[in-house]
């Protein structure tokens, strides 16, 4: 059975233990209580502190390898240990699949979004070309009907110019030898 408030009271206690544990990834008992000594505590003290610890306790945060007499903080039992305290303490606390699974979801979403990009960035580009074509196409419309304008107005001036001189010489024609002799011989 689980009991959280033991595990309180000897990570809160032992924690100078803990801590050793953690930096050095496992460490023997004599190892543990010579740090202890050389952190300023009497040998005797740091025996008792450590007889404790490894007899006292049989607990769920640290882990004994019988074959190195090595002493590690407990990957699992820890990661329990901060659940029950973040429940204890009503904090929501995400573990690593959470985050992971948070994670990929957002980097799907990245992926997703920079896809849509990449294809807005082309659609631009190919509109943009488009748009480009037809103003030329439309550059090429407007000096074709320039150049047709610029036809119509020298047509119309030519025309001007000829009705001008028809008037003139209908109003200089008088009678022609061939609407005399028409006159005379009775040619239709």
């Amino acid at each position: 059975m689980y009991e959280y408030e033991a595990d309180v009271a000897n990570f809160a206690k032992y924690f100078d233990i803990y801590n050793l544990m953690r930096i050095s990834k496992g460490a023997t008992a004599d190892q543990l209580k010579k740090w202890l000594i050389s952190e300023g505590m009497p040998e005797t003290s740091a025996r008792r502190h450590l007889k404790e610890f490894t007899e006292d306790y049989d607990g769920w945060l640290y882990d004994y390898d019988e074959e190195t007499e090595e002493y590690t903080v407990s990957k699992y039992g820890m990661e329990y240990f901060i659940k029950k305290l973040a429940e204890w303490s009503e904090i929501k606390i995400y573990d690593q699949e959470a985050y992971d699974a948070g994670s990929k979801v957002a980097k799907d979403k990245v992926k997703q979004l920079k896809d849509e990009m990449k294809e807005m960035e082309k659609n631009h580009l190919e509109m943009q070309a488009l748009c480009h074509s037809q103003q030329k196409y439309i550059e090429q419309l407007n000096a074709s009907i320039e150049r047709h304008q610029d036809k119509i107005v020298n047509l119309s001036t030519r025309l001007g110019i000829s009705e001008t001189k028809v008037k003139e010489l209908e109003s200089e024609k008088g009678e022609s030898l061939w609407h005399k002799l028409r006159k005379h011989v009775n040619w239709k």
